[in-house]
């Protein structure tokens, strides 16, 4: 854990017997849970910095806080494809709500409805409901994978960042791009994390 402000590093958390993948803070629940390549879940007490439950799971590339049926709920996209549901309380399996064709990089909650999408190697993003978690919508126009995702305030665009050197702004609700803009100068890791943030910020104002 870090101070943001000092970027001191305040507390370290041991347990993962491989690489962590990511973390997931709840803010509700004031715990967090990470994934590794130790195939694993983890909840973590930040301020006790112990961990509370471990999980078996595929490797979790990515995961989100959603609610699902009024339920506090994570979904995660794995390496196997699947995207699935998970009780925040129990840390149990609810439901798988679908899958792609490649590693899932992203999922990012959409709106207050908890509606959210997921972006893949597939080179698609899928837009799902928060409330039935049926398939809205698929987004195409990448050439390559899909690395980045990012909700706007304003409810109804997205915006996406490729390996094809490509940021995408669509949007989700009707489920089409509205803006392609190439980026060839920039170097991958560019390309989906900084530049998506600039682009999304430039058009918040």
């Amino acid at each position: 854990m870090w101070n943001k402000r000092s970027q001191k590093c305040l507390k370290t958390y041991s347990g993962h017997t491989d690489y962590v993948i990511c973390n997931l803070y709840i803010p509700y629940y004031s715990f967090f849970i990470s994934s590794g390549f130790d195939t694993s879940l983890r909840l973590w007490d930040p301020y006790k910095g112990i961990q509370t439950k471990v999980v078996k799971s595929s490797n979790v590339m990515c995961m989100e806080y959603i609610e699902y049926y009024n339920q506090p709920c994570i979904v995660t996209g794995d390496v196997k494809y699947k995207i699935i549901v998970w009780s925040v309380r129990t840390m149990e399996k609810i439901v798988q709500c679908g899958e792609h064709k490649g590693f899932i990089w992203q999922i990012v909650r959409l709106d207050n409805q908890f509606n959210f999408a997921s972006g893949s190697q597939d080179k698609l993003i899928k837009v799902w409901s928060g409330n039935d978690l049926k398939l809205k919508h698929e987004l195409k126009g990448h050439e390559k994978a899909v690395r980045a995702l990012m909700s706007l305030e304003d409810g109804f665009r997205l915006v996406s960042g490729s390996f094809d050197r490509t940021i995408r702004i669509w949007d989700y609700q009707i489920g089409v791009c509205l803006v392609a803009v190439s980026y060839t100068h920039l170097t991958l890791p560019t390309i989906y994390s900084v530049q998506i943030s600039v682009v999304a910020v430039s058009l918040k104002k």
